[in-house]
């Protein structure tokens, strides 16, 4: 039962910390696609030259992490309270999912990303980060309330 009372604060304190979770993870997302693409421009490039699909999965990992980061600076702008319930729960899930992905997203730039290989199932971390990202947004949207437009009276 250690757990319940901080599973409360959570919950009290979800609303206000999960922009700026998703603020702070935004910006530091962003400015680690910066420093990627650094790396890739002066260091990885000479290296890999005439390896084509090496040079693509480098920079698809790179793209990959700026999206992680953009989509974490949306929903640090514009992004509702997930409310009660399973609806809220699954929401949160989403939430949760979009702000671990970026580091899923980087660790798979690090580990696979010049690793030349047409296989999905032979970049793991590259497939969990996308795919964290993807259930994230779907989670979060397809789950969000109807529109209050739908019912009027309210």
């Amino acid at each position: 039962m250690r757990g319940a009372p901080i599973a409360a604060a959570f919950a009290r304190h979800y609303p206000a910390c999960m922009p700026r979770a998703h603020r702070l993870i935004g910006w530091l997302s962003f400015a680690v696609f910066l420093a990627t693409g650094f790396y890739l421009h002066f260091h990885v490039i000479d290296l890999i030259r005439g390896d084509e699909s090496a040079r693509f999965t480098l920079r698809a990992n790179h793209i990959y992490i700026l999206m992680g980061a953009l989509l974490n600076l949306v929903l640090a702008i514009g992004s509702p309270a997930p409310g009660r319930g399973v609806r809220g729960g699954i929401r949160k899930l989403g939430h949760v999912l979009i702000l671990a992905a970026p580091a899923a997203l980087f660790v798979a730039f690090v580990r696979e990303g010049a690793k030349p290989t047409a296989h999905l199932l032979e970049r793991p971390l590259t497939v969990a980060g996308v795919f964290a990202l993807v259930l994230g947004v779907l989670f979060i949207v397809g789950w969000a309330r109807p529109a209050m437009a739908a019912n009027p009276s309210r």
